[in-house]
């Protein structure tokens, strides 16, 4: 007798919860994505992907369709406010871990990712705020959302953020998110903003944060792959 398919019920569609889905599609367990806010394009500042990052997007075919769209990282370099240099990390990280770094703006990742999700036929369903749900023992837990539907699955995953409404629900008397008063600022420069005001000239920046006790920049100079 042929045991039914699983079935998983993802909460959010950011990075995490489309990539969960493509694995598990691939397992044999069919899962849904569901996000809260409608599908959009073009939203999202820069990040960088760490080797082990890339690993996974290659896994999912994604890793050179990223590369090129980023930049690779070539080492992050770190200058005080005065322009002394102090010191240089990250570099060969395609030598060390069989992947390079990459940055990229976020709105680049999201809409890839999703696409690789339809293409692979997982089931993505936006506009669907979960509310609440019923974890019922040896039965199917259910997902209840804001405009009134529901879904069934045999396992539930969080992949919803930072104010995740599947943590509050596993864990409601866990730590809340708080403001820190602190704020990370950063930007994508072109290379050449660089090249002729650094004296060590041999020793192209790549990526610079610079540093006071005020302020702090990171500006990825990366090569376009």
């Amino acid at each position: 007798m042929t045991k039914p398919s699983r079935k998983a019920i993802i909460i959010g569609a950011g990075i995490a919860g489309p990539v969960a889905a493509i694995f598990l599609k691939r397992a044999g367990i069919d899962a849904r994505v569901f996000e809260a806010w409608p599908y959009s394009a073009g939203i999202g500042g820069g990040l960088q992907i760490a080797p082990n990052g890339m690993h996974v997007l290659a896994e999912i075919g994604l890793a050179d369709e990223m590369i090129r769209r980023g930049s690779i990282a070539e080492s992050f370099d770190f200058y005080s406010q005065s322009g002394a240099r102090l010191g240089s990390i990250n570099r060969n990280m395609e030598q060390r871990f069989g992947q390079p770094a990459v940055n990229m703006s976020r709105a680049t990742l999201n809409e890839e990712i999703i696409g690789k999700a339809w293409c692979e036929n997982v089931e993505l369903a936006f506009e669907k705020r979960l509310v609440s749900i019923e974890d019922r023992a040896d039965q199917p837990i259910i997902a209840h959302f804001a405009d009134g539907t529901s879904a069934e699955g045999d396992f539930l995953i969080g992949a919803d953020g930072v104010h995740s409404a599947v943590r509050a629900h596993v864990i409601p008397d866990g730590p809340k998110p708080f403001d820190t008063g602190l704020i990370g600022f950063g930007g994508f420069v072109p290379r050449s903003m660089f090249e002729n005001t650094r004296s060590d000239s041999a020793s192209r920046p790549r990526s610079v944060k610079a540093v006071s006790l005020a302020t702090a920049f990171a500006a990825p100079t990366c090569k376009t792959a």
